[in-house]
């Protein structure tokens, strides 16, 4: 999905790395929100570091979880739409149970976060 940085020398950056591998993580998962958070921090943990490599490598990662976050939102918009207009009670309790999974798709949850 995002291309593997090359090795730069002494910008100290393993807690950027680490926290870019949860991010990859959760984003794998499904977990968009999360994974936006996870890029946040590494980025703030790089703080001025000249690490343009893994700079660029975060910055791609959190343009994808965007973009996951809006068609999430889009398809929960839809989904809740859908669950208000249905008349069939079995098929309402389904779409019902779709919007809340996307629900927690989109959610960030601080103590995966942690």
């Amino acid at each position: 999905m995002v291309e593997e940085e090359e090795e730069v020398p002494g910008c100290g950056r393993e807690a950027a790395r680490r926290e870019r591998r949860l991010a990859k993580s959760a984003l794998d998962r499904g977990l968009p929100a999360l994974a936006a958070s996870h890029c946040s921090r590494a980025m703030a943990a790089l703080g001025s570091s000249p690490c343009r490599p893994l700079l660029s490598s975060l910055h791609k990662l959190r343009s994808i979880c965007f973009f996951k976050q809006r068609l999430l939102r889009e398809a929960l918009s839809d989904a809740e739409r859908a669950a208000r207009l249905c008349d069939d009670d079995a098929r309402r309790s389904a779409l019902d149970a779709n919007a809340a999974r996307l629900r927690q798709a989109l959610a960030v949850r601080q103590d995966k976060v942690r």
